[in-house]
């Protein structure tokens, strides 16, 4: 129990430092146990990911534990457990970084105190409670991601900060797929060629923060 509190405690601290490095505000929210950092800009976005792509999740694979142990972040907490629903994906093109076509993204989608093992059902009632948004198979995405903390190898990776994909359905109007419900108001519709043109624009002015973007936890 100690080692998965002092875990949730480093977490928010890492989560915190990021956020409050970009001017990002983000609270906890009553009742939550840490916090989700957010983007927002598409400079934001840009600067913390390792890699950027356009591509299609091709296959749904199976559920890992995406939180690690502390001590030994390759294996996962002895008792708690984050949802990480594997989805296979072909990479069209690189925006950012390089590497093979096909990549293995980990979505958070619920978590579960004190087990460290859930059933199908528990992972299945953590998903409902969750609130979060499936990747779709077969639709073209604009992904920001970043290795995975303990992923099993390095073509594992997890979304860099929220709004960490972008529905490319219609490139002319390309939309952010967040839980983070103010998500369309700090990255209202534009194509993906103006999108990627922003990438290496330089930032006039420190990210605003008013209002303060947050999402608890979950």
């Amino acid at each position: 129990m100690k080692r998965t509190i002092f875990f949730l405690a480093f977490g928010i601290c890492m989560q915190i430092s990021a956020a409050c490095s970009s001017n990002n505000y983000i609270d906890p929210g009553e009742g939550s146990v840490g916090v989700q950092v957010v983007a927002t800009t598409v400079q934001d976005l840009y600067e913390r990911s390792e890699i950027i792509v356009i591509g299609r999740a091709i296959e749904i694979n199976d559920v890992i534990n995406m939180a690690r142990d502390v001590y030994d972040p390759s294996k996962p907490d002895p008792s708690f457990f984050i949802v990480g629903q594997v989805y296979k994906v072909h990479v069209e093109e690189y925006l950012k970084g390089g590497g093979p076509k096909t990549i293995y993204i980990v979505q958070e989608e619920g978590y579960i105190r004190n087990i460290a093992n859930p059933s199908k059902d528990q992972i299945l009632i953590a998903r409902e409670e969750s609130g979060y948004i499936p990747v779709k198979l077969e639709k073209e995405y604009l992904f920001f991601l970043r290795l995975m903390l303990g992923g099993p190898d390095e073509t594992y990776f997890s979304g860099t900060s929220h709004p960490w994909r972008f529905n490319l359905e219609d490139r002319e109007k390309i939309k952010p797929e967040s839980p983070w419900k103010d998500a369309e108001k700090y990255f209202p519709n534009r194509s993906l060629t103006e999108t990627i043109s922003i990438f290496n624009t330089p930032m006039l002015s420190p990210t605003s923060p008013y209002p303060s973007p947050f999402i608890p936890y979950p």
